[in-house]
This record gives structure tokens, C-alpha cells and sequence, in this order.
């Protein structure tokens, strides 16, 4: 919030915590032309994503001069004045270096130090102890899967809830909740679980749009998942727009194909998400994903393609 108040470019600037908003502002401040440094405690760029688009947009954010420091935390914050000196250290204890690999540099300099590594709650002063409203360790308010608290008459929506800090989200919640006190039966009171959560950072550029499991995550339950990408390289409308890096990432069970997860870095891939949020809505499978026909030319192309490739039918790889 801060950074939205500055009245001059920085020349300097450290962003800790590279999630959605750590990329979204690293990317901005960098071609305003300042010298950004990027850190992070987790070993990649975009941590909740899958691992292969969070080295994607690490790649992105370099080429366009970033500073990556990726398992390091920040053991220290001295306020000189005019800047702030930040002490990094990796996450095994020892100093780091400007290239995120260990080495003698253990400080960053710079005229400030943006703090994105997330947000906590606004739930002080809001009489929940009075009404008996019961919160989490974090202060987070605690509701099932109807939006409904601990406290039969008050209900809970959006941010204030933990689940996710997201816009769509909030608006699903404020659904499930009011057709629920009208006597509906909401559909889908589930929407919001991880599994069908869609996320698009469509802050960055390229952007990135994931929804369902990570190939790490699936394996962990089945090791002989299927897996298929598609590159943006490969599909004509992306070549006549110019474009050259990004791809689509399909994940499938291994025994019935089923559509675990989809995960893309490129163009305009937040609108080509939904369908993916309808596969795993619908349990659809790979079979019944690639028997879609996609109209040509398209970006959307580039799913199908993918999800082929995970089935072993690659077409236009």
C-alpha cells in the first residue's frame, strides 16, 4: 500500500516475499528503472505455483534485471536515512550472495524495502469476543463451508475469512451465504476449496493462471501421474502476436485421466482459464478435455495441446 503513496521512482528497492504481488510490483519498479532485488525464504519464485512456472517467471523477471535471492530470509533492517540497509542470510544460516548462492555479500542497500510476503487480518475492534465469534490462532474469522460461524445468527465473507485474498472468492462466498439464508441450496458450497480455486496473477507480464494441484503435489499422491506442456512458441496465434515464451502445463491422474490441474504462464491466460476450472469442476478427463474442439487460430489451442501431450497423443509439439 505504501509503494501506491511514493512520489518519485526509487533507485533502489528490495521486495520480500515473491508471491503474485512480489513479481507484480518487482516487475513495475524494474522497467520505471530501478534496481530491484527480489527475496525470497522458499526455494522458488511464486512458491504456490507449479514449480516449472515459477522458474518461468524467475527467468522473466532476470532478463529484465531483477536480483533473485531465493531461500533467504532477512535477519535484519537498519535504518541509515536516506536508505536501509537489509542483512540477508540463506536459509542453512550463512551470508548470501548477489546471486542468491552463498559468498562474502550478506547486505542490500537501497532507499526502501517493500514488504509482500502477505497480509494479516482486520478483525480487532470488531466486537467478536462480545458476540462470541470465534477467530484462529491468527485472528482469522472460522466458518464451514456455508460461510456461517461458530455463532448461528452472523455469518462471514471474503478476506476477513483466511481462505483466500481474492476478489472472486469473496464474491463466491457472498453468494453460498445470502442463497443460503434465502432456503436455497447453494451450488457448489465447496467452490472455494483449493482444489477448483482458480488464481491468475494478471498483474505480470506474461501472466500466469493455475488452478488444482501442482505436478508436486500430485505425485505425492500418485507417482505415475501424467503430465503434458504445450509451448506458446508452437501456436500460431501466439507466433503472429509476437509471442515467444510461456506454455500450458496439464496434470492427469494416472489410472482414469482425470484433469488435476492446469497451469500457464503466457498471454491473456487468465480468460483461458475457466474452462480449465470447468474440468476439474466436472472431473472431466483427458479424453473428454482433448475431444473439445478449440477454433483456430487461438491461444486456446495451446490447452488441448497440452492436455494431449499428457495423454501420449501430442500433435504439434
Amino acid at each position: 500500500d505504501g509503494a501506491l503513496a511514493l512520489t518519485s521512482i526509487p533507485a533502489g528497492l528490495i521486495v520480500v516475499g515473491p508471491g503474485a504481488v512480489g513479481c507484480e510490483w518487482s516487475q513495475i519498479f524494474a522497467r520505471l528503472g530501478t534496481a530491484v532485488t527480489l527475496v525470497e525464504m522458499l526455494p522458488q519464485v511464486l512458491p504456490r505455483e507449479d514449480a516449472e512456472v515459477g522458474k518461468e517467471m524467475a527467468k522473466i523477471l532476470k532478463a529484465e534485471g531483477v536480483t533473485i535471492h531465493t531461500g533467504t530470509s532477512v535477519s535484519a533492517v537498519k535504518d541509515l536515512g536516506p536508505e536501509v540497509e537489509v542483512e540477508l542470510a540463506d536459509m542453512a544460516g550463512g551470508a548470501v550472495g548477489p546471486t542468491g548462492t552463498g559468498g562474502e555479500v550478506g547486505t542490500v542497500r537501497c532507499e526502501y524495502m517493500l514488504v509482500a510476503a502477505g497480509r494479516g487480518p482486520l478483525t480487532e475492534g470488531l466486537g467478536l469476543d462480545a458476540a462470541g465469534v470465534e477467530t484462529d490462532a491468527k485472528g482469522w474469522i472460522v466458518t464451514d463451508e456455508y460461510q456461517r460461524t461458530n455463532v448461528p445468527s452472523i455469518l462471514a465473507v471474503g478476506d476477513v475469512t483466511g481462505q483466500a485474498l481474492l476478489a472472486h472468492v469473496a464474491s463466491r462466498q457472498g453468494i453460498v451465504a445470502v442463497e443460503r439464508l434465502a432456503g436455497l441450496s447453494p451450488c457448489g458450497p465447496t467452490m472455494c476449496t483449493p482444489r477448483i480455486l482458480p488464481k491468475c496473477e494478471s498483474a505480470t507480464d506474461p501472466e500466469v493462471a493455475s488452478v488444482g494441484l501442482t505436478e508436486a503435489q500430485a505425485r505425492e499422491k500418485d507417482p505415475a501421474v501424467k503430465v503434458g506442456k504445450f509451448v506458446f512458441s508452437a501456436n500460431g496465434r501466439a507466433v503472429a502476436q509476437g509471442i515467444e515464451g510461456g506454455f500450458v502445463k496439464v496434470v492427469a491422474d494416472s489410472h482414469f485421466g482425470r484433469i488435476l490441474g492446469v497451469h500457464m504462464v503466457g498471454p491473456h491466460v487468465g480468460e483461458m482459464l475457466p474452462e480449465a476450472v470447468m474440468a476439474l469442476e466436472l472431473e472431466a478427463t483427458l479424453d473428454e478435455f482433448t475431444s473439445v474442439i478449440r477454433a483456430h487460430p487461438s491461444l486456446s489451442e495451446a490447452v488441448g495441446e497440452a492436455a494431449l501431450a499428457a495423454g501420449g497423443r501430442a500433435l504439434h509439439m
